[in-house]
């Protein structure tokens, strides 16, 4: 889909995510900062040349007052001085015959002239690779610099005032301490640098204005981060829990934003009778259980009968997200193993009285998760909530990794995709879009979750453990699954409670929740 609107190409770059980006690399600043000293240490120590200087201070006095020194006010005669001296110490002659006393066949050091400024004083140097060379050079050049620099020096005369020293460090010394402390800022802003640069150009979605220029669908809601441990004790303690709508903490922005979701999926079922609904993303960690979760419990405070169903048979999650355990043998992957009875479905959905929300959730993980929702049971249990409930919202594997949200998206009648800020590029999620725009059912739109702004209070959090609205599992090759979910919960089994006191099985019941006698007939 070719897009109308023309963005500015910065228009995506939000600078939180370019920051978190740079924080959540900086053992990689560091490592480079690192890398830049041991460089510039190993080029000083193996490779550069030691050197050593040997100083010698002359006068610049006038020819025709031999006694008195030059003022302040003719410091260009020094300085003229300066430059002739510094033009003769370069000159062949003058080098080849200190050669000749060192007994060298060429001048083995380096000579410059430099004027003190505000003084009638020129200092020489002489640089060579060990101390008594630099020495013995200095004391050469001292002995033949007279015989050519009355040539050369027609109205001042120069003169020795401190005579050369063996040095006892190296000339270079000061500069390569510089040199080692430069390296190491050096490297780390090199490497912020270039963290930033991936970042910008990595050409995820991190910004609104991005998302609608650069993704090819409808943005129905963009969901701001919310702080799930708001009190410092569940920060430091770095406490678990889910955010929901139903929590009292919850701010009133979120919870609103989960109804503008909410009035999305009304629409459509409204203006195209759609009931049910999958929630999807591309990879994990973008939200889609909670978002999932959370609308479900949106629409169960409006409707009368709202099931949320877990079909992410390889890591479930929405029985974390709600705290309460699964029922062994009641749960999604056994009723698509068995022949579909009512009393099986009604036995395997949980109800939430304090919520007015029917659960149906999913087991431990199945390898043979994607021939199961793919099966012709799964498109016969679908038909029979479709009849028995107003809406039914279904929580899928990422789409970019397994083909069971594909298969679902045959079944249902709409789907809907959560965008993680800065998590996917906008190139894997055009390419999501139109797979679920290809499929059977009709595609409502994105949610860009997670939204981070640059403000003070996104400062202060850039310094604490990214939150989050999943769980932090990852799709490992070979199945490799662990929550990490460190609390350990007392739930029994029981079925809970109902309305005015039932229990769910009488709560279902009640509704009719079973497949119905002429569709039994027509299978």
């Amino acid at each position: 889909m070719e897009k109308s609107k023309k963005t500015s190409a910065w228009a995506n770059i939000e600078p939180y995510c370019v920051i978190r980006s740079i924080l959540k690399n900086f053992w990689m600043v560091i490592v480079t900062a690192l890398l830049f000293v041991m460089s510039v240490y190993l080029y000083q120590t193996v490779l550069e040349k030691p050197s050593y200087s040997c100083t010698t201070t002359f006068s610049v006095t006038s020819k025709t007052a031999m006694l008195t020194a030059v003022t302040n006010s003719s410091n260009s005669a020094t300085t003229s001085a300066a430059s002739q001296f510094a033009q003769l110490l370069q000159n062949p002659t003058l080098l080849n015959a200190a050669a000749e006393e060192l007994e060298q066949s060429e001048f083995p050091a380096q000579v410059s002239a430099t004027a003190i400024e505000g003084t009638n004083l020129v200092t020489m140097n002489v640089t060579a690779e060990s101390p008594k060379l630099a020495y013995d050079s200095a004391v050469a050049i001292l002995h033949n610099y007279e015989e050519y620099s009355q040539y050369i020096f027609n109205s001042v005369v120069m003169k020795p005032v401190t005579m050369p020293n063996v040095p006892t460090s190296l000339a270079s010394q000061r500069s390569q301490q510089r040199l080692l402390l430069l390296s190491g800022p050096v490297g780390a802003l090199v490497m912020i640098v270039v963290l930033a640069l991936m970042n910008i150009f990595t050409g995820t979605v991190q910004t609104v204005s991005g998302a609608r220029a650069q993704v090819d669908g409808e943005l129905i809601a963009s969901i701001q981060h919310e702080r799930k441990n708001r009190t410092w004790k569940e920060r430091i303690s770095r406490q678990k829990r889910s955010l929901l709508i139903s929590s009292p903490t919850t701010s009133f922005f979120y919870t609103e934003t989960i109804h503008q979701i909410r009035t999305k999926l009304e629409h459509s079922k409204h203006r195209h009778g759609c009931k049910t609904f999958l929630f999807t993303s591309v990879s994990e960690n973008e939200g889609k259980s909670t978002v999932a979760a959370n609308v479900a419990l949106s629409l169960a405070k409006k409707h009368k009968k709202v099931l949320l169903v877990d079909c992410d048979l390889r890591k479930p999650s929405q029985h974390l997200v709600f705290e309460q355990p699964t029922q062994p043998g009641h749960c999604l992957d056994r009723l698509l193993q068995q022949p579909l009875e009512p009393e099986a479905l009604i036995h395997a959905l949980q109800y939430r009285k304090q919520d007015n929300l029917f659960c149906l959730f999913s087991g431990s993980a199945r390898r043979r998760a994607a021939d199961l929702l793919a099966s012709a049971q799964m498109k016969r249990l679908l038909e029979v909530l479709k009849r028995n409930f107003d809406y039914v919202i279904l929580d899928s594997p990422p789409l970019g990794y397994f083909t069971d949200s594909e298969a679902l998206a045959d079944m249902v009648d709409a789907s809907v995709l959560v965008i993680r800020q800065d998590g996917i590029t906008a190139v894997a999620a055009n390419d999501a879009i139109d797979t679920l725009t290809a499929a059977k059912s009709r595609f409502v739109g994105y949610v860009l979750n997670d939204v981070h702004l640059m403000n003070p209070m996104g400062m202060i959090m850039l310094l604490g453990k990214k939150d989050g609205y999943g769980y932090g599992y990852g799709y490992g090759y070979g199945y490799g699954y662990g929550y990490g979910y460190g609390r350990k919960s007392g739930y029994g089994y029981g079925y809970g409670y109902g309305k005015n006191g039932e229990s769910t099985q009488e709560v279902v019941r009640s509704e009719n929740l079973q497949d119905r006698e002429e569709h039994n007939g027509e299978e």
